[in-house]
């Protein structure tokens, strides 16, 4: 009978692997290398960064590693942040050389003021109202005054920071 015979042929040529030694090779498959997140990535890297020397951002924290750009080229602060309380975040000096803290300053410091702040810690508890300093490793300053803290652990929508920032040239 032919059918049989087809039959036959087909489970031997499966046995032997036969079968799959005629099918074309495959091609790359595309989600193997996941470039696609890579480019997503880069485009949504301009909500993470404010070139302007001045300005007032607001962001989500807890998004692009925690990091917020301020300024470009050698007068680039990389801010670092992360969750603490409803109306406080924590600052780090991870990205930068030194932060800055006075408890309670509230002000944008002269260029007299920056040498009166305390850089001795890697991080620092801001809260609602205050400034903090930042110290890029090109030796430059900026400073940030927080102006609002949102956090979903505390029934905000989304965790959120906003902050005025100057960057002192």
């Amino acid at each position: 009978d032919k059918d049989y015979l087809e039959h036959i042929s087909e489970l031997t040529a499966r046995i032997y692997n036969e079968d799959i030694a005629k099918k074309p090779p495959l091609g790359v498959n595309p989600f193997l290398h996941a470039d696609f997140i890579d480019i997503k990535n880069a485009v949504e890297a301009v909500k993470y960064h404010s070139p302007a020397a001045s300005g007032i951002v607001s962001f989500n924290f807890s998004n692009n590693s925690e990091r917020f750009m301020i300024g470009t080229g050698e007068y680039t602060f990389i801010t670092d942040w992360s969750e603490c309380g409803a109306n406080s975040i924590y600052a780090y000096r991870d990205s930068v050389k030194q932060i800055g803290y006075i408890p309670g300053f509230s002000t944008f410091p002269s260029t007299d003021e920056l040498e009166k702040f305390d850089y001795t810690s890697r991080t620092r508890t801001v809260y609602v109202g205050e400034v903090v300093v930042w110290v890029n490793f090109n030796g430059h300053f900026a400073a940030t005054k927080i102006i609002e803290v949102c956090v979903r652990s505390r029934g905000a929508i989304e965790d959120k920071l906003t902050f005025e920032y100057k960057i002192y040239c």
